[in-house]
């Protein structure tokens, strides 16, 4: 299971809330031509827009109103998904999500194995979004509910369309809010700041914006399937089709040395370290399992294989759209874990400038965060019998560390000043092993590493203080949307029609 899940929901039940919800009538506020439109603004007239039935009033004393909308386009890929494309692998035999602007016909290599291959596509529609209009809110939910990484449905008109009367049609917006009123935006290196601090993303929410690089196991559930925002009934019941599965045989993990402690197994990696008189660096360098890195290419690039590479800002979803691709250096590693007591397991991300480590010590129920020999930060941990979920992340120049469900701060890394000089490695990640250790379900992740406009620059800022009323809002896929950064303004409040829920909250008595 993956670790970074807050709820459980009954399949049967949301189902049926969902066939419910799409009886719903359309009020005044929300009927758009007879539609809920959302569109997810793009270079593109084609691009992200949310068509569907909307709202209702709930039953309880809020009145809260729910809409529920099916995403076009690919602004706020990959984390909202409109109509794609499958792509089949003919080598691992697994799907990707690529965008409807892709044409198969140029060689391929698949994102998930890493294999030059063929590849078949199927057509799949687009995600659902449930939203909950904020008609009604008091001044004081307003501001407690448009959070920082909220993702809202926003109005505007669209004057590339004109009607009869010469303006154009009314229609929604889905974007993420980055910058809060009174704020002064920047972006730094794939960083957001405000002025002068940088600002650092919460556990939860780097689970939510996460882009998945690798993962090394085959999952029996989509690895987000309760942690999305986006829902796509059609494949819901399908355990055995996982946007992010990867195939074991062909793993981007590969044991350091010649005679290394780690060997494959069914569910994963497993190390017995014996005594031995052996250097220490012999000693260390058995017991690594190192992650390499390959570039997932498209054209006639790949005719050579995959490219070994730093993890950079690519989107294996849309290698149409021309972008720059920098080296990011949030990476976050989510694992299960065994430790047979007294063992240890040391996980090392590099994120351009120096190792950070985390030492999980079995027996003493212990975890240390090192980076350049300093001790960050040493927490207790409590170990489960069986297999125990951890996860750490350099995201935001900061160590994050999620171990067995606790929740820790995140550590200032130190010497991680904008405009450094770094090198990045691509095998920035290893494990170390200590005894007798486990480990399954390996997964690698990076930061969204927002960019200027188009992707053309890694820095970009507004220039000013937003206004009290006035949010800052980004697309998730940033060479391709169209928000703040073009604008060069933000949202008005009264322009925020609905924040997106999870579809766990769409109301119970709908059923």
């Amino acid at each position: 299971m993956d670790h970074s899940r807050s709820r459980q929901f009954d399949r049967r039940s949301l189902l049926r809330r969902l066939a419910g919800a799409a009886s719903w009538p359309l009020s005044r506020r929300a009927s758009i031509g007879g539609l809920l439109g959302i569109v997810g603004c793009s270079g593109s007239r084609s691009e992200p827009r949310v068509t569907g039935t909307g709202p209702t009033t709930d039953t309880e004393s809020t009145s809260a109103r729910w809409l529920r909308g099916a995403v076009v386009g690919d602004s706020m890929a990959p984390h909202f998904l409109g109509a794609h494309y499958l792509a089949t692998c003919s080598y691992c035999d697994l799907p990707t999500p690529m965008t409807l602007r892709w044409e198969p016909d140029a060689p391929w290599i698949c994102p998930l194995c890493g294999q030059l291959a063929n590849a078949t596509r199927s057509l799949s529609s687009g995600d659902q979004v449930l939203v909950e209009s904020v008609a009604g809110w008091s001044e004081e939910r307003m501001r407690a509910e448009l959070a920082r990484w909220q993702v809202v449905a926003i109005s505007y008109r669209d004057n590339s369309q004109p009607t009869d009367s010469g303006d154009g049609p009314t229609t929604w917006t889905l974007k993420r809010i980055w910058g809060l009123p009174t704020e002064s935006p920047r972006l730094v290196d794939g960083v957001f700041w405000d002025g002068e601090r940088p600002l650092v993303k919460p556990w939860t929410t780097q689970c939510e914006t996460r882009v998945h690089v690798h993962g090394d196991s085959e999952p029996t559930e989509r690895l987000d399937a309760d942690s999305r925002l986006a829902f796509d009934a059609e494949r819901l019941d399908e355990p055995n089709l996982s946007r992010w599965r990867q195939s074991a045989r062909a793993s981007h993990w590969k044991p350091a040395g010649v005679d290394s402690n780690w060997q494959r197994e069914s569910s994963g990696w497993a190390a017995r370290l014996a005594a031995s008189n052996d250097d220490e660096s012999i000693i260390a360098e058995r017991s690594t399992l190192r992650f390499h890195h390959r570039r997932a290419v498209f054209g006639e690039d790949t005719i050579d294989g995959a490219e070994p590479t730093p993890v950079e800002n690519a989107l294996p979803f849309d290698p149409v759209t021309p972008r720059r691709l920098w080296p990011v250096a949030g990476l976050m590693v989510t694992l299960e874990l065994k430790l047979l007591s007294p063992s240890m397991l040391e996980v090392r991300v590099h994120d351009g400038t120096d190792w950070v480590r985390w030492i999980f010590h079995g027996n003493e129920g212990r975890c240390e965060v090192r980076a350049r020999d300093e001790v960050l930060g040493e927490f207790h941990w409590k170990p489960q019998a069986g297999w125990s979920s951890v996860g750490v992340s350099t995201f935001d120049r900061h160590a994050s560390t999620w171990a067995a469900n606790p929740l820790h701060e995140p550590l200032s890394l130190p010497g991680r000043d904008s405009g450094e000089s770094r090198q990045f490695l691509d095998s920035p990640i290893e494990l170390r092993a200590l005894g007798a250790v486990e480990v399954r379900n390996l997964h690698v992740w990076r930061d969204l590493f927002p960019t200027a406009p188009r992707g053309g620059g890694r820095d970009w800022e507004l220039g000013r203080a937003l206004e009290s009323d006035e949010y800052l809002v980004l697309g998730d896929n940033f060479p391709v949307s169209i928000d703040s950064r073009q604008s060069q303004r933000g949202v008005r409040r009264e322009e925020i029609v609905g924040v997106i829920r999870p579809w766990t909250e769409l109301p119970a008595t709908h059923d």
